[in-house]
């Protein structure tokens, strides 16, 4: 096995030995982030263990905008985490990829006996290399494209992925990679049955786990109104329309290259009025409530910028995002096209090449220059697409810090002189919502199998 891995956990398959744990024999949780990476992973896990004999008990999904706080463990369970940036005491073996990695003595910097982050652009990858699982480039490259956002890389023309069209796939320079990253666009990432169903169900094939979503798909997504079910990918289709309208809004367009005429145009007194996306110097936000991930946004922005005149011959090099009070942010042409004179200095002099790395020193930044100590808040990703999650509360001046942290990823990527104290909305104690423990955990008797 590469060096790399040595030190890396290892599943043990000796029955004795967890039950010296304390556990009741080979009986496994699977807990996965609810993307493909995350489905991928589960299934390579499952797989893994099923043939060294151990028993599923059941599956969980994480995600970055409720953590591990609604996850109670089983701890008579052995529970496997993969392909969540978060590690938990309570798990028996995490596996991930996310963060920056640390060369120390030619190798990379461990967490712990049973938790390590992999230096690998996807978690299926970093899985495969600690358990000895070899791996196949059609399905690498198809995870690789995906979770790290590197259609460029692959030839993908990014605004095949809102068009589900399998003649027109079948049709393209590279049907394979055109499918996945439309199917991608498909999967209803709320649908928690649906992903753990098919984690269980589903072969390591990406036609495979489609085809365990047409499925699976239609008993748990039911008509509101009739109660008849949905098809997959007819839904799939309309909810792609509806989230495209909402994230164009229905004004005219604009570049704004101050933050005076902004403020001064979009500020009611109460919020900035948000009609879709806004274009600020090089990026283009896109507000809450849009349905909006980082690949969609780009495929709209690009087909936007070479139909709208007001956005024609326009550089928008990179889009931010809001999902409630948490920030994603994403290159739109590929970090490794922008023209190296475009690229993003800092105030320090460093040059942005990686946005999951400009996250996560952003973050640390804030906890010390500007004493934010939410430890929820977590940031990292990938070279092309970066995430800071769970961020909380109020500054001094009663400005919320998600107001903040994206004042100063504007101010960082757009090239417009942006102040971070500028207010999106005025502040108002969240109403929060009890949210059922193990409330995305389904056990064995639960999973349809097929």
């Amino acid at each position: 096995m590469n060096k790399l891995f040595e030190s890396a956990p290892s599943i043990n398959n000796d029955k004795d030995y967890w039950i010296k744990k304390g556990k009741e024999g080979k009986k496994v949780m699977i807990y996965f982030h609810d993307d493909l990476d995350g489905i991928m992973s589960a299934i390579v896990t499952r797989q893994y263990l099923q043939n060294k004999g151990f028993d599923i008990m059941g599956y969980g999904i994480v995600n970055y905008q409720e953590g591990w706080s609604n996850i109670k463990f089983n701890d008579r369970y052995i529970n496997i985490s993969v392909d969540y940036a978060e590690d938990n005491e309570d798990l028996d073996i995490y596996i991930d990829h996310h963060g920056k990695f640390v060369e120390k003595g030619g190798e990379i910097e461990k967490l712990s006996v049973k938790s390590t982050k992999t230096p690998t652009t996807n978690a299926y990858e970093g899985i495969c290399d600690q358990l000895g699982i070899a791996t196949d480039s059609s399905i690498l490259n198809v995870i690789d494209m995906v979770d790290a956002a590197k259609y460029e890389f692959y030839g993908v023309d990014i605004e095949t992925i809102l068009n589900f069209n399998l003649q027109d796939i079948k049709n393209s320079n590279n049907p394979k990679m055109v499918f996945a990253g439309a199917f991608n666009q498909l999967i209803k990432r709320g649908d928690y049955k649906t992903l753990i169903e098919v984690a269980h169900n589903a072969s390591l094939s990406i036609y495979s786990i489609y085809l365990m979503f047409k499925r699976l798909y239609p008993a748990n997504n039911l008509n509101r109104r009739t109660g008849d079910e949905l098809d997959f990918i007819t839904d799939g289709k309309e909810r792609l329309l509806k989230m495209q309208g909402r994230v164009r809004g229905k004004g005219l367009k604009k570049v704004y290259t101050s933050q005076d005429d902004f403020f001064g145009e979009k500020w009611n007194g109460v919020t900035i009025n948000r009609d879709g996306y806004e274009v600020i110097g090089k990026i283009a936000f896109i507000p809450n409530g849009t349905w909006a991930n980082a690949l969609r946004a780009r495929a709209i922005i690009s087909e936007d910028i070479r139909e709208i005149p007001e956005l024609m011959g326009h550089d928008v090099y990179f889009v931010l995002l809001q999902y409630g009070g948490s920030l994603q942010v994403a290159d739109t042409v590929g970090m490794h096209n922008i023209p190296d004179e475009d690229l993003p200095v800092l105030r320090d002099g460093t040059v942005v090449t990686d946005l999951g790395n400009y996250t996560h020193d952003l973050l640390d930044s804030f906890k010390t220059n500007l004493h934010y100590k939410k430890e929820l808040t977590k940031a990292g990703g990938h070279r092309g697409i970066g995430n800071i999650s769970n961020i909380v509360g109020v500054n001094n001046d009663d400005i919320k810090w998600v107001d903040i942290f994206k004042n100063k990823i504007i101010n960082d990527l757009s090239g417009v002189d942006w102040s971070i104290d500028m207010p999106w909305d005025v502040y108002k104690e969240p109403v929060e919502r009890e949210k059922p423990v193990n409330g995305k955990v389904l056990l064995i008797d639960q999973i349809r199998v097929v």
